[in-house]
C-alpha cells in the first residue's frame, strides 16, 4: 500500500528517480524497502520487493505499461501433503486463473491465445509443480512468448509463489 499522497504526481514512468522512491512510505502487512529499475533489452522493468517481520517476502517487476513481469512470493508457512489429493487439472486450473488475474493481457485475442504446454507440466516429490503457457496466433507457437508458473500444493490446495512472463 503506497499512500497515494506521495506518488500523485509523480511520473510513473520517471518515478525510479523520484524522491519517493529513495525513502518510501508504506503502510500494511509488508514494508517496500526497494524500487528500483532494470534494463531487460529495450525494456525498462520497475521492481518492487517488500518484507514482513513474520518471514514472508514478495517481489514483483512492472515494465512502462504497468505490466506485471515478474511474481514471486515466499513464506515460512508451507505445508507439504504427503499424498497430493488435488489432480494435474486443478493445478492447471489454478495456474490459470491466477495468470488470469495477475496478468490479464496475456489472454488479450488481439495477441492470440495463451494455451497449456503439455511437455512443460512437473510436480516433485516434495509437491513443488512448474508449467508453462505458450502464445499461439492461428495455432502456431510464437518463439518467445510464454508465460512461467510455479508453486506447491498444501491442504487448502495448490499455491502459486512465481509469475514469469515474457508476452508482449
Amino acid at each position: 500500500i503506497v499512500p497515494k499522497h506521495e506518488v500523485d504526481d509523480a511520473d510513473p514512468k520517471t518515478l525510479i528517480e523520484d524522491t519517493f522512491s529513495n525513502t518510501p512510505v508504506t503502510s500494511g502487512a509488508f514494508s517496500l524497502n526497494a524500487l528500483q529499475s532494470i534494463a531487460n533489452g529495450n525494456e525498462k522493468i520497475y521492481e518492487f520487493y517488500w518484507n514482513s517481520d513474520n518471514g514472508k517476502s514478495l517481489s514483483a517487476g512492472s515494465d512502462d505499461k504497468g505490466r506485471i513481469k515478474y511474481y514471486y512470493h515466499y513464506t515460512q508457512d508451507r505445508i507439504d501433503a504427503k499424498i497430493s489429493p488435488y489432480t494435474k487439472s486443478d493445478i492447471i486450473a489454478k495456474a490459470e486463473e491466477f495468470v488470469k488475474k495477475i496478468a490479464p493481457e496475456a489472454y488479450s485475442p488481439e495477441i492470440g491465445t495463451l494455451v497449456f504446454d503439455e511437455s512443460s507440466y512437473r510436480i516433485s516429490s516434495n509437491l513443488h509443480f512448474s508449467l508453462n503457457f505458450v502464445r499461439k496466433m492461428n495455432g502456431i507457437t510464437v518463439k518467445d512468448n510464454f508465460v512461467d508458473v510455479s508453486g506447491y500444493i498444501t491442504a487448502d490446495g495448490p499455491i502459486v509463489d512465481s509469475f514469469n512472463s515474457s508476452i508482449d
